[in-house]
């Protein structure tokens, strides 16, 4: 016998959720580790530690279009 739920009840309750992209609430919390990216990585517009904010940034899950944008935006 499967663990879990049936697909079924999954799938109601993903019909029933409404999802909302705030993308407001996104770019705070893109700056808000970017600011964290940057003090931990002593970021100084070089490319090397450019590459290292992009890349944490990437891994909290944020789009490469918007890290690059809020570079651009902060030099």
């Amino acid at each position: 016998q499967r663990k879990g739920f049936p697909f079924d009840v999954i799938n109601a309750a993903l019909e029933q959720t409404e999802y909302e992209n705030d993308d407001e609430a996104e770019m705070e919390a893109l700056k808000a580790h970017a600011e964290k990216a940057i003090r931990k990585y002593r970021y100084d517009g070089s490319y090397e530690s450019g590459m290292k904010v992009k890349q944490y940034l990437f891994r909290k899950g944020f789009s490469i279009d918007d890290i690059d944008q809020f570079l651009q935006e902060e030099e």
